[in-house]
């Protein structure tokens, strides 16, 4: 991190960084001879709380301690007022902004995405929902077709008509036209759904007991 700043820094600069180069490498040098007395002490099996030694060994350590801490206040100190440490800091703080703004763009590019993905999906199901109404409606208007097919043909047909009408031969244009009509159906190949069911039967009138009569009168009249 400093081997950067050391080539082009001016001499104050330089001695400050050196000096701090100098004092982390004491402060490690320390660190690694009071570590290595107390593994000694602590080999003899000598509690450090009851020797002489090791209290002032304990009281160097704790001199030493706060003179590193004190150097090391000196330095930030110093550090403020160097341009060069000044300029990296400030790139750490461009940095971490850089940091947090990619961040919030990658979790707005996915609320976005989901938003997206919430409005085509809400979008797919108002197209099925149309479609299904308009399946409904041609369902309806299928049935109705062919509700007034049952009823023409019913019309058509020699069992709706008039007796006097029996005698006529199978010439009559009303039956001619009412086998043209069931070729017709075949033709088209029309079916009703086997679930519905139309008007027409449902609507089917229920011969009386006195039309049966009258009908039978006539047909002796007529023979």
């Amino acid at each position: 991190m400093y081997g950067s700043f050391t080539k082009n820094a001016p001499d104050d600069s330089k001695q400050w960084l050196h000096l701090l180069l100098k004092n982390n490498q004491r402060r490690a040098i320390l660190k690694e001879k009071y570590k290595a007395i107390a593994i000694d002490i602590e080999s003899q099996s000598m509690p450090l709380f009851q020797s002489s030694k090791s209290v002032h060994l304990q009281e160097k350590i704790t001199q030493d301690s706060e003179r590193i801490e004190k150097d090391n206040k000196n330095q930030i100190l110093n550090q403020r007022n160097d341009p060069y440490v000044r300029l990296e800091m400030r790139i750490r703080e461009l940095e971490q902004k850089y940091q947090n703004q990619l961040y919030r763009s990658k979790t707005y590019r996915e609320n976005v995405n989901q938003e997206d993905r919430l409005k085509d999906d809400f979008n797919s199901s108002r197209k099925v929902m149309e479609l299904e109404d308009r399946l409904l409606f041609a369902t309806e208007k299928y049935n109705e077709l062919i509700d007034r097919l049952d009823l023409t043909e019913k019309m058509l047909s020699r069992e709706t008509l008039s007796p006097i009408y029996s005698h006529i031969s199978d010439r009559n244009p009303l039956e001619s036209s009412q086998g043209t009509f069931k070729n017709l159906r075949k033709s088209l190949k029309l079916k009703r759904p086997k679930t519905v069911k139309s008007a027409a039967s449902l609507h089917k009138p229920k011969p009386s007991t006195t039309s049966s009569k009258i009908l039978k009168k006539g047909k002796k009249k007529l023979n």
